[in-house]
Parts: C-alpha cells; sequence; structure tokens
C-alpha cells in the first residue's frame, strides 16, 4: 500500500499548479502529469483540463519524449479528459512514426 498525501497538502500543490498555469512550459506539463499520475491524486480534473488545453494547442509541435509520457501519464490519471486532447496526441504520435519510417506525412 502506497501512502497517503493530505487533502491539506492536495490542495496547496493544486493551487500552486493553478496559480503558475500560464507560465508552463511543455516540459513542465509533462511533469504534471507524471506526478499527478504517480501520485494517483483525486480531484484534479479541472488542472488536468487546463493543462490539456495547453497540450491541445501545442500538440502539433511536441517532440516524441513528451507525446509517449503524455499519453502514459493520461492513461494512468483514470478519467476522462477532454477526447481531442487524446485524438491530437495520437495523431502526432502517428506523424512522429510516419516520420521515422519514412512514409511522407502531407
Amino acid at each position: 500500500m502506497g501512502a497517503t498525501i493530505s487533502e491539506d497538502i492536495v490542495r496547496l500543490l493544486l493551487d500552486k499548479i493553478q496559480s503558475q498555469l500560464a507560465s508552463l512550459n511543455l516540459n513542465d506539463v509533462t511533469t504534471v502529469f507524471e506526478a499527478l499520475a504517480i501520485l494517483q491524486i483525486s480531484k484534479t480534473e479541472k488542472v488536468v483540463l487546463e493543462l490539456s488545453t495547453k497540450i491541445a494547442a501545442a500538440s502539433s509541435s511536441l517532440p516524441p519524449p513528451h507525446v509517449a509520457l503524455l499519453l502514459q501519464a493520461l492513461a494512468r490519471l483514470h478519467f476522462s479528459v477532454n477526447d481531442d486532447v487524446i485524438l491530437r496526441l495520437c495523431d502526432r504520435a502517428a506523424q512522429v512514426s510516419d516520420l521515422f519510417s519514412g512514409r511522407d506525412v502531407a
């Protein structure tokens, strides 16, 4: 059994993330998703939705490691995220795959 995190700490963590959303870069967003997934923190829907919007906007230029890490983290969060975000990440993963296989991605 993993240790539980107190509600107060979770609230402080989410408030801090919320206050910094505008300044987060893609590395930060990836790290936040990974942390939320690993910690299995509940009550993160609002933060995840706002981060998802940021990801969707940048999805066409995400490097392969970010695509893979974000998809893994989203899968571990175990709640519905905007389907558009998942689809955009999957599209980007397919583009990256096509680039590496030598297929035309026009």
